[in-house]
Order: C-alpha cells, then sequence, then structure tokens
C-alpha cells in the first residue's frame, strides 16, 4: 500500500493547470465507466478519482485520465480543479461516503453542477438537503427504461414515452413510490394504465404462488411484464414464475383494474 500512497502523492504533483469546464467522475465501478465513456464519446473533458488501486493501475495503463484518492479529501479536489469544472458526478456505492463528498465538494465549490447515483431511494432528500443536484435512484431508473421500452412494444408515439419519462424525473420518481399509491400519478394511455407496484401483503392467494396458478391475468385482467426482486429482473414472465413478498411489479392493464389488483397485494 505504500507504494500506492506514494503514487497519490504523485498525482498531486502531476500539473492538472489545463482543466476547465470539465467533469470528475467519482468512483469507476459500472456507472462510472458509462459515463467515461459517454464523456469520451461526446468529447468532454474528464477526470476520475477511483480508490481501488488495482482498478487505476489497470485503466491508467489504458490511457484513461484516473487518479488514485479519496475524493472526500479537499486537497485532491482542489487540484483537480473542482471549481473550475461544469459537472461531477458520484458514483460510488458506499451511503456514507457519498454524504462525505458531497460535502467536501460544496465546501470548496457551490457551483458545480453535482450530480449523485445512489441504490437506495431514502438518501435521495437528504444528498439534496447537502447540495446535490440531482440524485438518481437505481431501482426507479430501471423502472423507467422497463416502462420504456413496454410503451415501445404498444406503440406509444415517441414524443408521448419521453414526457412520461421526463414528468416521473420531474416529480421525484413520486409515481413509482409504493408509499404513495393513493396519490401516485397514473401514467395514461388510451386504454392503457402502467403502474410499478410492491407487494407488500402476503395473506393471500398471490404470494408465493407461480403466476399459472393464481391466475392473475383471469381475474384482474391485468398482465405482469415483468418482476424486479432485489437487483434481477425477470422480463415477460412465464406460468412458472412466482410473485414473492417485496416483488416490484411492472403491471399493465385498464387503472380500475390495476387499482383492484394492487388492493390485493398491498397493506
Amino acid at each position: 500500500m505504500a507504494r500506492w500512497e506514494s503514487t497519490a502523492q504523485e498525482d498531486l504533483e502531476v500539473d492538472t493547470t489545463g482543466l476547465k469546464d470539465h467533469l470528475i467522475i467519482i468512483g469507476y465501478g459500472l456507472n462510472g465507466k458509462n459515463v467515461a465513456a459517454a464523456a469520451r464519446f461526446s468529447n468532454i473533458p474528464y477526470v476520475i478519482v477511483e480508490m481501488n488501486p488495482i482498478t487505476v493501475r489497470r485503466e491508467r495503463a489504458k490511457g484513461e485520465p484516473i487518479y488514485y484518492g479519496d475524493a472526500t479529501n479537499p486537497y485532491l479536489m482542489e487540484h483537480l480543479h473542482v471549481h473550475q469544472a461544469r459537472v461531477a458526478v458520484i458514483a460510488i456505492s458506499d451511503p456514507n461516503a457519498t454524504r462525505k463528498v458531497i460535502i467536501n465538494i460544496r465546501s470548496i465549490c457551490q457551483t458545480i453542477y453535482l450530480i449523485v447515483r445512489t441504490r437506495f431511494v431514502a438518501e435521495i432528500e437528504s444528498y439534496q438537503q447537502i447540495g446535490a443536484n440531482e440524485v438518481i435512484p437505481e431501482e426507479f431508473e430501471t423502472s423507467i427504461e422497463i416502462f420504456s421500452r413496454l410503451l415501445h412494444q404498444y406503440q406509444v408515439p415517441e414524443e408521448a414515452i419521453h414526457t412520461f419519462v421526463k414528468n416521473i424525473r420531474g416529480d421525484n420518481y413520486d409515481m413509482l413510490r409504493p408509499s404513495n399509491t393513493q396519490k401516485v400519478k397514473n401514467a395514461q394511455f388510451p386504454d392503457m394504465n402502467v403502474r410499478c407496484l410492491t407487494v407488500q401483503q402476503q395473506d393471500n392467494d398471490i404470494v408465493g404462488k407461480k403466476l399459472g396458478e393464481s391466475m392473475i391475468r383471469r381475474r384482474f385482467n391485468v398482465n405482469i411484464v415483468a418482476i424486479l426482486r432485489d437487483t434481477d429482473i425477470i422480463n415477460n414472465p412465464l406460468p412458472n414464475d412466482m410473485v414473492l413478498l417485496g416483488d416490484m411489479l411492472y403491471v399493465v392493464g385498464k387503472p380500475e383494474d390495476v387499482s383492484n389488483f394492487n388492493e390485493m397485494i398491498s397493506i
């Protein structure tokens, strides 16, 4: 580790005076890699901050502008000219570390646009309160992607789909929050209602049974087009697939039919 502590010090000695109007990517997991690829494709200048020395060594050998260090270190952020950067994307999985990075960046610079990726919906408001401009929860973005593909299959116009996605994001994903079932702003199209429902009630004849046995389509006139279970997605579920407590179900049907089905599985 001493060698990498030395490398971190060397990084602080690298001349970065040319950095301006750039993007800072914090964390080089899957999300960080995708952001870097998009920036590279769009000719947006960027730098990466990563704590894994193996990743840094490997990616630096490929020519990536990646630095080994802790983004909660104000000296590193100042060295990467955070006050002259346009955007910073925080793409790390640790909520506590994410919070510290946000606070650190905001203590140095108030003008940078700060985008935070999180797995936890509950973190959205707290991150915004300490300085994040946008917080993107992974599970809801997965929902949006499924919905978008679904609407394409139903031949919904592209403009309507874009409006649908924009409204969801603009309302802080309120439509997709299971706690807002009664207040939900349904995405309604002619004869169709698209909803994401969470299975909260197990005292019924649906949870723990195969879809073919519970006959959901026949009884409720709704189609389950996908099931999100933890981080796994079951697209186009088959009759042998089961519904379990805690599943997020992507349901299509008439508004009244979807509401009736939701009453069966919600608390």
